[in-house]
């Protein structure tokens, strides 16, 4: 996979170079990443955690493909960003010899001990895109997109007893989407869109508290409302 997306994405770029009607397209808005668990091996320890409202940056080139109207591709790089919030747990009578310690400064509810940790996780991309757009009115054209590409996701989770990580993951990456395009000057175009991004997913496993192993896996999926400004030369 990781060859394919390699030598899919500088194609799009030559081909693009070599069209008439180059664009760029800088463009930033709000990222969605999916939350993720895990337990250990006999599941008496849980592991939830929760992703921040992020964001996701990024810049595309691109050009029409004038043999077929409204279609056109770009090359895209993108950079994502979310922070992480989430707790290990257990039940006390269930959990390891420092559960009456822990329960001193952990969230308690009943005979549920919480031990919160927090992180963050950050996603390069760089894509090749195949966009097809009409014109819905003057000056106005719905869109879809599909792209594929690699990505490198780096991961990072902290709690004074665990779990500690400090790790990275790279691979295949697609994605697809959607929005509207507004003509607001000649050869300038504003855009609001919506993106579903996937990237390689993080399985580990971690210790908590010195030496409970956890398992855990964090999918790539991501969520996007972008918006973006078109200069066309």
């Amino acid at each position: 996979m990781r060859f394919v997306a390699g030598f899919i994405s500088p194609l799009a770029f030559a081909a693009v170079a070599q069209a008439q009607g180059l664009y760029i397209e800088p463009f930033g808005g709000a990222n969605w990443a999916t939350n993720f668990s895990g337990a250990s091996g006999g599941g008496d320890i849980t592991l939830n955690a929760s992703s921040d409202d992020g964001y996701v940056i990024g810049g595309k080139v691109g050009s029409p493909i004038d043999a077929i109207y409204g279609l056109r591709v770009e090359g895209e790089l993108a950079y994502r960003r979310n922070n992480i919030t989430g707790a290990w747990s257990y039940l006390v009578e269930e959990g390891p010899p420092c559960c009456i310690e822990l329960a001193k400064t952990a969230i308690v509810e009943g005979d549920l001990v919480s031990i919160p940790f927090t992180g963050e996780q950050s996603t390069f991309s760089f894509m090749a895109n195949a966009v097809y757009a009409v014109e819905a009115f003057k000056g106005v054209e719905p869109y879809v997109l599909g792209g594929a590409g690699y990505a490198s996701r780096h991961m990072e989770l902290s709690g004074d007893r665990g779990p500690n990580l400090d790790t990275d993951e790279g691979g295949f990456a697609w994605q697809f989407g959607a929005g509207v395009d507004f003509e607001v000057a000649t050869g300038v175009k504003a855009s609001l869109g919506y993106v579903y991004f996937v990237g390689p997913s993080i399985g580990r496993v971690v210790t908590v508290d010195g030496y409970n192993p956890v398992e855990f896996n964090s999918d790539g999926v991501n969520q996007s409302a972008v918006a973006s400004v078109t200069f066309a030369f």
